[in-house]
């Protein structure tokens, strides 16, 4: 079951009109979900870094020490909020097409350059 709070009603009735509650309820929503982004995004580093520094801690294998001193973690701790994003904004933009593709286009260009970093930090780490 889905439970959507409706914010928009909540704006009406604070005495703004049904288009500005709209768009505030979408800028409410927005705005909630980029703190949840930065939390998971936090969470994710530690959570990683913890991971690879208890792996490179078990093994006698220089790679994995070379991977968390080219903050491959780091680096990887950006997807979880990333895919966060886009399946939010996917939800909340829905009714405004014009908000929705640029940020969909903005975060898929974000995806590629993450990428582009991360397969550069582990080919750092290989050398």
């Amino acid at each position: 079951m889905k439970m959507k709070i409706d914010l928009a009603y909540l704006y009406r009735r604070l005495g703004a009109n049904i288009e500005l509650a709209k768009i505030f309820e979408v800028l409410t929503y927005s705005l909630m979900i980029l703190i949840c982004a930065s939390i998971l995004w936090i969470l994710s580093k530690i959570i990683l870094n913890l991971f690879f520094q208890k792996v490179s801690s078990n093994t006698k294998s220089k790679f994995d020490d070379l991977m968390i001193k080219n903050n491959i973690p780091k680096t990887i701790a950006y997807f979880p909020p990333l895919l966060l994003l886009k399946v939010s904004f996917d939800e909340i933009f829905k009714n405004y097409i014009l908000i929705l593709e640029p940020t969909i286009i903005i975060l898929k260009v974000l995806v590629t350059i993450i990428l582009v970093v991360l397969i550069r930090r582990i080919l750092n780490s290989i050398k």
